[in-house]
């Protein structure tokens, strides 16, 4: 008994089908929590990807922030190219200035590029850049002007099991008004399927002043290849770097077509 053509042709593309959404199932969810480095990945197309956390700052003996929560949200536009979407909920407790604020900060707008990626991914470079909007913002956060945030984002793959990712770029400090250089060295480990680490060096630096720098070191438990959970803490460095700070988060992503 032979099979008709149009059945045929509908197996095989039901079949393509099955295939490439199994082969995007088996990617593992990226996400930018919880180290301060940014990978270079975008992304998949059509996929969106939310990353929220919490973090408790020690700024001193007197001063406290909290970021009650942080949500950042990705979604690829194209393969290379994402639209992010950021906002934060922070609680400042700044005793040392009699200062005291609590709401949403600016809402930042931006895009990701990944402009270079070497065929086996041994190599990848990215640019991001966001725009904080002023007037998306709680009484206590207001600013005056916009504010810009551009890193130049790399990752080297050493191995299956071992990943470099560094950050160089300039932030705008929304409220001194001043240039803000940053950078961030990040070896990320792969301890097996369910479990990746992390540490850290990273800082910021402005003109005429002492760099603040922070060591600082994670863990993220895989709960699926789609959603991750995480766990992160640092210290300062020096006497101008914040004392400590915990973190926790949860990063999930949906949809998606390569």
């Amino acid at each position: 008994m032979s099979i008709p053509k149009t059945s045929m042709k509908k197996t095989l593309l039901l079949l393509s089908s099955f295939l490439s959404l199994t082969i995007y199932a088996q990617d593992k969810i990226e996400a930018e929590r919880p180290s301060e480095s940014l990978s270079p990945k975008t992304v998949v197309k059509k996929s969106f990807q939310a990353e929220i956390g919490f973090r408790k700052t020690q700024e001193n003996e007197q001063d406290k922030v909290w970021r009650q929560p942080n949500a950042l949200f990705r979604y690829g536009v194209f393969d290379k190219l994402e639209l992010r979407l950021e906002t934060t909920v922070a609680d400042e407790k700044l005793v040392s200035e009699n200062e005291f604020k609590k709401g949403l900060k600016p809402v930042e707008i931006g895009l990701k590029l990944n402009f270079f990626e070497t065929k086996n991914e041994a190599f990848s470079s990215s640019i991001v850049g966001q725009i904080g909007i002023p007037k998306f913002a709680s009484p206590d956060h207001k600013i005056d002007k916009a504010y810009n945030r551009v890193r130049l984002l790399f990752e080297n793959k050493l191995s299956e099991k071992l990943k470099l990712n560094y950050n160089v770029g300039s932030e705008w400090d929304s409220e001194d008004q001043e240039q803000n250089w940053m950078y961030s060295f990040t070896p990320e480990f792969e301890i097996s399927d369910k479990w990746e680490s992390y540490v850290e060096v990273y800082g910021f630096a402005k003109k005429g002043k002492t760099p603040e720098d922070v060591f600082d070191a994670g863990i993220a438990y895989f709960v699926s290849k789609n959603s991750k959970l995480d766990l992160s803490g640092g210290v300062g460095l020096n006497e101008e770097s914040p004392h400590y700070f915990v973190a926790a988060g949860i990063s999930f992503r949906f949809g998606g077509k390569k």
